[in-house]
């Protein structure tokens, strides 16, 4: 992962696809989303590229699966649903890099995914979105912004968050599908103090976030999964945590909440797991005050 200092930029844009031809498509795209980002990037910076595809590398960037118009049509896992040509959809790409936020401003009039073959769906590029309030799930800000925004806001005690994609946790070696506190928190200060040390917090403050956030309620449903070299179940739906606790924990959980609309949750973001879109007035302010309830889904 390149360096990262507070002042890195958060980045946040939507890509517009549609199918080139009437084509049958897969129930996920996400794993070669990834492989095309990858081969973009190396295009761009080898170095770069390298780096983020290593086996131990914390990817500082996620990818959704296709967003599509017209929702899939239902079957078991492996069956393909039958899309015409100029099925409409969307694919998110976020940065907490420099180097790839970077990258991504400079070359984003050449982000296109025609010519490249996803798992036998080929795609063209509507447009891209990427400026603050051009989409619900595109914008940009920094690590330095959200906690000032923290500070100046009123925080409420109750923090609704949504899971819009499958999010998979792994604890003592086994797979987990409901986002717990100490399990989507803890996904988020990990990444936190990885992209921002030089505001990094205790490791201990994901027992502080166990024993005063509680997940009030959650309407949750699994999804089977594909990861790198297994499947799990993974959960997406919406939660509303309870915070509990001082005024310091309830300004650490809001910002942790809004640096997810950036950084996933869980595990395998780099290929569209764990995309999480909070409601948090942080997150809304840090944007430009525009709300995210009623966010695509």
């Amino acid at each position: 992962m390149a360096e990262a200092v507070t002042t890195d930029v958060l980045s946040a844009l939507v890509i517009g696809v549609e199918t080139e031809r009437a084509c049958t498509v897969p129930r996920t795209l996400g794993m070669a989303l990834h492989a095309w980002f990858l081969d973009w990037l190396r295009s761009r910076d080898a170095a770069l590229a390298a780096a983020l595809h290593a086996d131990n590398a914390t990817r500082p960037f996620t990818i959704s699966d296709v967003t599509w118009c017209t929702p899939l049509t239902p079957g078991p896992e492996k069956a393909r649903s039958p899309m015409p040509s100029g099925a409409a959809g969307k694919v998110r790409i976020t940065s907490l890099d420099p180097a790839v936020s970077r990258i991504l401003r400079e070359g984003i009039d050449d982000l296109e995914v025609r010519g490249y073959e996803f798992d036998g769906v080929r795609l063209r590029r509507r447009d891209v979105r990427w400026r603050n309030g051009a989409d619900p799930d595109c914008g940009s800000t920094n690590v330095v912004t959200l906690l000032h925004v923290a500070d100046e806001c009123s925080l409420p005690r109750r923090l609704v968050v949504r899971f819009v994609s499958p999010t998979v946790f792994k604890q003592h070696g086994q797979f987990r599908s409901v986002p717990t506190p100490r399990l989507a928190f803890g996904s988020w200060l990990r990444r936190w103090n990885a992209v921002a040390p030089d505001s990094a917090w205790p490791d201990a403050l994901v027992d502080e976030i166990d024993a005063c956030v509680q997940l009030e309620r959650g309407a949750l449903r699994e999804q089977s999964v594909a990861h790198a070299t297994h499947r799990s179940r993974g959960g997406l739906g919406t939660c509303v945590y309870g915070i509990g606790g001082g005024a310091s924990l309830l300004r650490q959980a809001h910002v942790l909440a809004a640096f997810a609309f950036w950084a996933g949750t869980g595990k395998s973001v780099a290929w569209g797991l764990g995309q999480t879109r909070p409601e948090s007035p942080v997150l809304a302010t840090a944007l430009g005050g525009r709300a995210l309830r009623g966010a695509s889904r």
